[in-house]
């Protein structure tokens, strides 16, 4: 897990080096990447709640397809509208 590059050698000819690529671990955590906002009674969260599939240094695990739920964990009400995505490239967003 981490940033990684690559040189290229020949010993008579000009190297060159790639540029900076991420090697992710496997799925470990979520995170909010949007945060929810504070929306009126009956409407929608603007901006959509995104929850990033991340391994266990933080990084985004891009190539996740994890079905993520939320819910609501204090306060009165319920919760309705879309409350399971499947993540997409290690996001799963719920704008309804």
């Amino acid at each position: 897990m981490g940033t990684y590059t690559l040189t290229a050698s020949d010993g008579s000819l000009t190297g060159t080096t790639s540029s900076s690529f991420v090697i992710n671990g496997i799925a470990a955590q979520l995170a909010f990447l949007v945060q929810p906002t504070s929306p009126s009674v009956n409407s929608r969260i603007a901006p959509a709640v995104v929850v990033e599939v991340e391994d266990s240094a933080g990084n985004r695990v891009a190539n996740d397809a994890s079905t993520v739920t939320i819910s609501l964990a204090s306060g009165p009400g319920t919760l309705s509208g879309t409350t399971t995505a499947i993540a997409v490239n290690g996001t799963a967003s719920f704008s309804s």
